[in-house]
C-alpha cells in the first residue's frame, strides 16, 4: 500500500468517528431544559462539566477583554487590584471599543458580596442575586456572594462589565475580609 492510500483511509476513519460522535452527542438528553435556572446550576456543578469548563476558561480566558477599574494611584485604571472592599464603591470605566469586559474577583479572606449596576435605574443588587427562574438574564445588574458555592471555584466570581461602565460595590459580610480583582 502506498502512502496516499494510507492517508485516505486514516481521513475516512477520522470523518466516520467524528460523524458518530456528533450523532451520539445530538441524541443525548441529559442537558437541562432552557429557562430553568436550578437545573442549569445543578448541571454545571457536575464534576466532568466543571473540569471541562475550567480548562476551557483557562485556555481562552487570556483572550477575553478585562475590565479596568480605577484602583491605582490617583484613580488610574488597572487590571489587577487589591483590597477592593476598602475602595468600594468604585466606577467601572466606560469603553466604547469593548462592549463586554470581564472582571474576576477573588476572595482572599472572610465573606463578602460583589454587586455591579450600570446605573441607578438598573434593578437592585438583591433582585440581581435572586432573579425569577424564568426571567431572561439581565447584565445591567449582577450580584454574587463570595464564597460562591454555585461555581467550580467558590473563592472566585466574575461579572460582565458592559460598554457603558457602571458602579461596583464590594461589601464585607464577615470582617475582616479581603477581595481582590484578578
Amino acid at each position: 500500500m502506498n502512502s496516499n492510500k494510507i492517508v485516505i483511509i486514516v481521513l475516512i476513519l477520522v470523518a466516520v468517528t467524528f460523524a458518530v460522535l456528533v450523532a451520539w452527542g445530538s441524541l443525548r438528553n441529559d442537558q437541562p431544559a432552557g429557562g430553568n435556572r436550578n437545573a442549569t446550576k445543578n448541571f454545571t456543578k457536575q464534576e466532568g462539566f466543571s473540569a471541562w469548563r475550567k480548562w476551557f476558561d483557562e485556555a481562552l480566558g487570556s483572550f477575553q477583554p478585562k475590565a479596568k477599574l480605577p484602583c491605582g494611584q490617583n484613580g488610574s485604571p488597572l487590571n489587577k487590584c487589591d483590597n477592593l472592599q476598602q475602595k468600594s464603591p468604585f466606577l467601572a470605566l466606560p469603553d466604547d471599543a469593548q462592549p463586554f469586559r470581564t472582571a474576576t474577583f477573588k476572595l482572599v479572606s472572610g465573606s463578602g458580596n460583589v454587586c455591579y449596576r450600570v446605573n441607578e435605574n438598573a434593578p437592585s443588587c438583591a433582585d440581581a442575586k435572586d432573579p425569577d427562574e424564568d426571567a431572561k438574564p439581565n447584565f445591567e445588574a449582577q450580584s454574587f456572594d463570595l464564597p460562591n458555592p454555585d461555581t467550580g471555584d467558590p473563592r472566585r466570581g466574575t461579572i460582565v462589565v458592559l460598554k457603558k461602565g457602571g458602579k461596583i460595590t464590594v461589601i464585607c459580610k464577615i470582617i475582616p475580609c479581603r477581595v481582590d480583582l484578578e
